[in-house]
């Protein structure tokens, strides 16, 4: 006699591997725009960072000024998709950010990319 597996078996393995793929597939994808949310966000930490730092260090040195940004020193940190115009931040020609002395940020536009930021 031999031993396999009934249609009825195999059809309800498919099933439930199918069901399983369902639940699987939306918590595992990660697209593009996922991947610029994440970047942003840790540049935004680093450019926070480094305010912090300027702003401590004159501190230390018993200088009143305020911490200075620009294009330059975002280039030496490694964010070179960034520009600064006015004390806005500017990511990938796109994003705006205002900040002020005391590395506080917040997103000006595009409303739907703030919104998925939640700064």
């Amino acid at each position: 006699m031999i031993k396999a597996f009934s249609l009825i078996e195999l059809t309800f393995v498919i099933i439930i591997l199918g069901v399983l793929l369902a639940i699987a597939t939306p918590r595992l994808s990660f697209n593009k725009n996922d991947a610029n949310l994440l970047k942003i966000k840790s540049d935004l930490a680093t450019i926070q960072a480094n305010i912090l730092h300027q702003k401590t260090a004159s501190l230390l040195t018993a200088k009143v000024q305020e911490p200075v940004l620009n294009s330059d020193i975002l280039l030496s940190i490694n964010l070179a998709k960034w520009k600064v115009e006015d004390k806005k931040l500017i990511f990938n020609e796109e994003v705006e950010f205002s900040y002020d002395s005391n590395a506080s940020i917040k997103c000006l536009s595009p409303q739907e990319i703030c919104k998925k930021l939640e700064l």
